[in-house]
């Protein structure tokens, strides 16, 4: 260790010092947060004793927005506020190259097989592995492989899963990547279900597996929509998956934003096609997840924190407002108006059956915070933001103005039915 690094913290106590706090934060039972800090030793076995240097290092990781290579996420459900929590690692190799994160990658999988081998199932990773993980050096990804392990309230299974890069041989074989994966898992069927309403423009960035054993173990698609529209997206979203509840999931894009309906010219929104086999074999009826990179459309995390709480606020559950509270002031480590990037994405998924759920995504921030980003009408489109808004004044005046008439009829024509009549007209003006 330099002399540099000194006093600095290592991987594996930063990172289990802010699992611990976020556990607490939102109220992981103590056999849940050991799940968790237990995991994360072994994802970290091969170099979570290294220094956490105080740039970034070579290899820019893609898991969180300063290239932490740990994020975290919390997510809630709306009917009951419970909360769970999740972090998702990269593996980090001594060579800043493709090919040794492949094999750190395929590293940690043995361990996963010797350490979880009653919980975790890797059959359908090691189907897929070479299409993923080729050793013929002619990958071209980003990264090799993501891990993530989840727990909530007093969970005593460990779940983990597994996230891999469509673009490993290049963006332009994404598409095909999507088709060569499913077909090799028994899943043509998923291909046909998202081939049918996404579109060329709707670019697969990721494909990830639920690890668990069993009938709930799920199979992920995730898509990036260049410059979309909110309503778009929404309808996209709603036609797979018709579980899904459109206009709430395009009131959270104009709102987490910041008002813009879109188009979405930074850093593309995303959304999650999830499938899963029945009992029958066939596919059950697929469920999916809107998400937003809210740090790439505001100045600050401090606007984010806003966005956030009035969204929460207007669910009108105090005590997710509070576990998000809780969460954001464990982890940060600075005044959240002086940069960006604690805060990366937000997530909205609505079922029928099952309710909503709100997710955050928040970064370990081992490195600098990004840079405060000024307003940039273009980006953030802010006509479109004012046309949204002229737009809403004027159906809210619409509406004042219909709410007078109505009532002045209704006084000027008492004990006879023209009132219920013009109302009645009134109405669907």
């Amino acid at each position: 260790m330099s002399s540099q690094e000194k006093g600095r913290p290592t991987y594996l106590n930063e990172v289990t010092r802010q699992l611990t706090d976020l556990s607490r934060a939102v109220e992981l039972e103590p056999c849940a947060e050991r799940l968790l800090t237990n995991g994360i030793k072994h994802a970290m076995q091969a170099w979570g004793d290294k220094a956490i240097p105080d740039q970034v290092p070579e290899w820019r990781s893609f898991c969180s927005e300063d290239h932490s290579p740990v994020e975290y996420s919390v997510a809630v459900d709306y009917r009951t506020g419970a909360a769970q929590l999740r972090y998702l690692v990269e593996p980090q190799a001594d060579e800043a190259t493709l090919e040794a994160f492949q094999a750190r990658a395929l590293e940690f999988v043995g361990i996963l097989d010797q350490q979880y081998q009653d919980t975790v199932s890797l059959d359908r990773v090691k189907a897929i592995q070479d299409i993923f993980l080729p050793t013929d050096g002619e990958a071209r990804g980003k990264f090799a492989a993501f891990f993530s392990q989840v727990a909530s309230g007093n969970a005593s299974v460990p779940e983990w899963k597994i996230y891999l890069d469509t673009r490993t041989r290049g963006a332009e074989n994404a598409w095909n990547f999507v088709r060569a994966t499913l077909t090799r898992l028994g899943m043509e069927g998923a291909y046909e279900i998202i081939t049918r309403t996404m579109e060329p423009t709707d670019i697969p960035f990721l494909f990830a597996l639920d690890l668990n054993p069993g009938p709930d173990s799920r199979v992920k698609v995730y898509f990036e929509h260049p410059n979309g529209m909110a309503v778009d997206i929404a309808a996209k979203l709603a036609t797979i998956c018709p579980e899904t509840n459109p206009k709430e999931v395009e009131r959270f894009l104009v709102t987490m934003s910041g008002g813009s309906p879109g188009p979405y010219r930074g850093k593309p929104a995303g959304t999650c096609i999830a499938f899963k086999i029945g009992e029958d074999g066939g596919l059950k009826t697929p469920e999916g997840t809107m998400y937003f990179p809210i740090s790439e459309y505001t100045p600050h995390d401090q606007e984010v924190r806003r966005r956030i709480e009035r969204h929460l606020t207007r669910i009108g559950n105090g005590d997710i407002l509070r576990t998000y509270q809780r969460s954001i002031d464990v982890l940060k480590k600075r005044p959240l108006e002086v940069g960006r990037g604690l805060h990366s994405w937000v997530a909205f998924k609505t079922t029928k059956t099952r309710g909503e759920v709100f997710t955050f995504y928040i970064s370990a921030e081992m490195y600098n915070a990004l840079p405060v980003r000024e307003r940039d009408a273009e980006l953030w489109n802010e006509e479109s933001n004012a046309a949204s808004t002229k737009a809403q004044r004027g159906r809210s005046s619409r509406f004042e103005t219909m709410s007078a008439l109505s009532s002045l009829l209704m006084v000027a024509a008492p004990l006879c039915g023209l009132a219920a009549v013009a109302y009645a007209k009134i109405r669907h003006w």
